[in-house]
């Protein structure tokens, strides 16, 4: 079984072999993504997989080797599933835009089979009952692709029983407030979550410059294999950073976790 994951991702995106099948120029590798959106959920597959090269029509093909379960539709979650590893959530906001929609479902710290949201061939795409869930958040103008948002959910919303528990609610981190529709449990489209640029102390997080950004618990980036964390951390320079940092829970506003902050300006 081929796999990869998130800093292979980055790895990718940033030396330009994920991107090769768009357009070619600009400094800012998001910028050859034309069309995004039609093409958004593929440039975030082929950067786990390094396949833009390949032509169209062979895609399903390579995404097959590295994938259990992939999705277009923003009202099936999720994006997709890392054979074996994370699930991907690929999520776009138009720039100058500080909050996401989230399609009438609650924001998701982590993946669970038993989330009454996923189809039944999601669920038994693998042998799985929880996962960790990548958020990929992508700020368009028009149709490009302007900056990358790479953001796992522990670090991002609380858990699951937290937001079940009221018909409006505010999380502790004040990012993400929902307004249920009906007794049924269904969240409304007039969800409000913020930007993940939130969640940063702004000594560590220039929001203008970045053009890539990530963000994990330190457990997690340790995770990785590393030969993934080794190749990233050798284009380390003058564009790219990788940093601790102190994050809130997302559970407990006064409870600080130790984080990994990727950036690439």
């Amino acid at each position: 079984m081929q796999t990869t994951n998130v800093l292979v991702a980055i790895k990718n995106i940033i030396e330009g072999q994920s991107i090769k099948h768009f357009t070619e120029g600009d400094q800012n590798p998001c910028d050859k993504v034309n069309n995004i959106g039609e093409h958004l959920e593929d440039f975030i597959f082929h950067a786990f997989c390094n396949s833009l090269e390949e032509l169209e029509s062979k895609k399903y093909d390579l995404y097959s080797k590295f994938f259990s379960w992939c999705s277009y539709s923003p009202f099936c979650p999720p994006s997709a599933i890392l054979k074996g590893s994370d699930v991907i959530d690929v999520k776009k906001v138009e720039l100058g835009s500080t909050s996401i929609k989230f399609n009438g479902a609650y924001p998701r710290s982590k993946f669970y089979k038993d989330d009454t949201d996923i189809t039944s061939d999601c669920r038994d795409c693998e042998i799985w009952d929880k996962k960790d869930l990548l958020y990929a958040i992508c700020t368009t103008q028009g149709n490009n692709l302007k900056r990358l948002w790479f953001v796992y959910g522990d670090c991002y919303f609380a858990s699951k029983e937290f937001y079940q528990k009221a018909l409006k609610i505010t999380d502790p981190l004040n990012v993400a407030e929902f307004n249920f529709l009906d007794n049924r449990g269904l969240y409304g489209n007039r969800a409000s979550v913020l930007l993940p640029s939130s969640l940063i102390d702004k000594t560590h997080y220039n929001t203008t410059d970045n053009i890539i950004n990530a963000l994990m618990l330190k457990r997690k980036y340790e995770s990785f294999p590393l030969s993934a964390r080794l190749a990233l951390e050798n284009l380390v320079g003058d564009r790219l950073s990788i940093v601790d940092c102190e994050i809130q829970s997302p559970n407990y506003a006064s409870l600080k976790l130790q984080a990994k902050l990727i950036q690439y300006h």
